[in-house]
């Protein structure tokens, strides 16, 4: 039986038998993968505490025909200022979302495993929410660039000309802002505001160092989040789950 080794984030877990847990793992050599971790649920494993979700863990593997087993498992980073938020917590739960959705198995993971790295790093050392809110709002737009996905948001996406100075409409269908005047035939989409179309223009490319010392209101944040989920939701013709969880978040 062939053996490997990688540093990795674990995405999601979930329980199988009566004593295992299946893991979606994104790792640095292979991108994201699917493994059995054989035993952990037992009360005295040593691997448990390796591979709790959003721990940066470095990991072995035994590979078999059939699937990836955990052979061994130690931590790099557990992300503690992160798992003691909810608020945190429910973004988290967002960007691994999108990771599971959009990044198929064995994907290339050229700059991705530092992108989503770099993103819980600053994730677990913010302070308020809105500094959540963008870093998670950054991530996604980043992520969608990656799979191919990036919305268009200095012209519009249907003429193809310079977009002015005003609110615009976010429509999916053609993949990024479109002039009111373009929306002829009732597209799909939502209105973003000036404010807004400039804070999502700006999260797009701008490096974690920038994205952390933004001061924006928090009507703003959360209208480029809105927005967002529209966007990724339409693309994906599903609700996104962690969405619920943000929401009951933010209402306690």
């Amino acid at each position: 039986m062939a053996t490997w080794a990688s540093e990795g984030i674990i995405l999601k877990r979930n329980n199988w038998g009566e004593t295992d847990k299946t893991l979606t793992i994104f790792t640095r050599q292979r991108g994201k993968v699917r493994v059995l971790a054989k035993g952990v649920r037992r009360v005295h494993s040593r691997r448990a505490p390796n591979i709790e979700l959003f721990n940066h863990s470095k990991l072995f593997f035994h590979e078999s025909k059939e699937t990836n087993i955990l052979s061994e498992a130690d931590t790099v980073t557990s992300f503690n200022n992160l798992k003691s938020d909810l608020n945190k917590i429910s973004y988290a739960y967002r960007i691994a979302e999108v990771i599971d959705h959009f990044f198929p198995e064995a994907t290339d993971s050229a700059g991705l495993f530092e992108l989503i790295l770099d993103c819980l790093e600053t994730m677990d050392a913010s302070g308020d929410s809105i500094s959540i809110r963008l870093t998670s709002t950054a991530a996604e737009l980043k992520l969608l660039a990656h799979a191919g996905f990036r919305p268009q948001l200095f012209v519009c996406s249907k003429c193809s000309r310079a977009l002015i100075e005003q609110t615009h409409l976010l429509s999916p269908e053609h993949g990024g802002l479109i002039d009111r005047g373009c929306n002829g035939e009732m597209t799909l989409s939502k209105p973003v505001s000036v404010e807004a179309i400039k804070l999502l223009r700006f999260l797009m490319d701008s490096p974690w160092e920038e994205v952390v010392k933004l001061r924006v209101s928090e009507s703003v944040s959360k209208e480029v989040d809105q927005a967002l989920s529209f966007y990724l939701e339409y693309i994906l013709e599903e609700k996104l789950r962690s969405t619920n969880f943000i929401n009951k978040v933010e209402s306690l």
